[in-house]
């Protein structure tokens, strides 16, 4: 898929520190809500490191804007909305 370009970013990662990444902007779902993150591609090492735990990507802060986000543990559920 192409997505559109939003151009080249400086991003932080604790533990790895600061990298440059291109961001692209990605129309995403969660449940029934609609809308639109930058995305960007991690650096081989970050990704690698993360990539032995399973993890598959980071959602940054971006996602919260104008949202409420509840997290519930013992439930192991996260609510946005």
């Amino acid at each position: 898929m192409n997505f559109p370009s939003t151009g080249e970013v400086s991003d932080f990662y604790p533990g790895f520190g600061e990298f440059e990444t291109e961001t692209y902007r990605v129309d995403t779902m969660l449940g029934t809500t609609k809308f639109g993150l930058i995305c960007g591609s991690l650096p081989g090492a970050l990704g690698m490191t993360l990539g032995i735990a399973s993890v598959e990507g980071i959602i940054g802060n971006e996602i919260l804007m104008e949202r409420t986000l509840g997290y519930f543990p013992r439930r192991r559920l996260l609510v946005l909305s």
